[in-house]
């Protein structure tokens, strides 16, 4: 399936996102692609991760991450390094 230009141009747009943070995804602006691309993270995760915030406003800290469904403190410590607030 090809992506629209406005599909490319948000992943590109993602992309320069992560880098400007040193290639750590913020938890407080990150896409579902951005976090998708965090090891173990898929799309429901991803989807889940985006629902927390739209309820419960910014993450204050990466341990927060741990009241998402489907994070606990393993797969949080898999990808904590590549993560910022």
């Amino acid at each position: 399936e090809r992506q629209s230009s406005a599909e490319r141009r948000g992943l590109h747009t993602d992309m320069a996102e992560t880098a400007k943070h040193g290639g750590r995804v913020n938890l407080n602006r990150a896409s579902a692609n951005e976090l998708t691309a965090l090891s173990g993270i898929g799309p429901a995760t991803a989807e889940r991760i985006l629902e927390y915030r739209r309820e419960n406003g910014r993450f204050h800290s990466i341990d927060d991450l741990k009241n998402v469904k489907g994070i606990g403190e393993k797969k949080l410590e898999k990808i904590r390094d590549q993560l910022t607030i």
